[in-house]
């Protein structure tokens, strides 16, 4: 046993990294200007995910990222948002989300809001995880 093992955390994930490791690795979702979450919808592959790993589908934990706008930035959310708001296809994704397309998702949610409520919600990037029988966080995106 090393000197340091006694003070390193004890998890069997790895650790939590934000930024997630590469720009296709996050997770979005729709929040109100409190903080709240009012939509990230549960997915049939998150009931895949949480059956094979152990994990709890009803204990989900998010991490918003410091500097949203960076991480914006890095992931085109500005250009995607607009040409998303000029296309047809985004009904699609609201009536039906895809999986791997949180983005998508959260953005034909927000479009689909009337006008005078759509400055009240934002799309906040981070990541997505869900805690096993132990406590431990296995973070699946980000």
């Amino acid at each position: 046993m090393s000197v340091l093992s006694k003070f390193e955390y004890k998890s069997k994930y790895p650790p939590y990294k934000e930024g997630g490791n590469d720009a296709g690795d996050y997770h979005a979702w729709v929040e109100d200007m409190t903080g709240k979450v009012v939509f990230d919808p549960v997915l049939e592959t998150y009931e895949f995910i949480c059956n094979i790993r152990g994990l709890n589908i009803n204990k989900v934990r998010r991490k918003k990222w410091d500097n949203q706008d960076k991480h914006m930035k890095q992931r085109d959310f500005d250009k995607i948002f607009h040409l998303a708001m000029i296309g047809n296809y985004l009904d699609d994704f609201y009536i039906c989300p895809k999986p791997g397309h949180c983005r998508t998702n959260s953005i034909a949610w927000l479009s689909n809001q009337p006008e005078s409520k759509r400055n009240k919600y934002r799309v906040v990037i981070g990541s997505m995880g869900w805690e096993d029988s132990s406590g431990d966080v296995f973070w699946e995106y980000g």
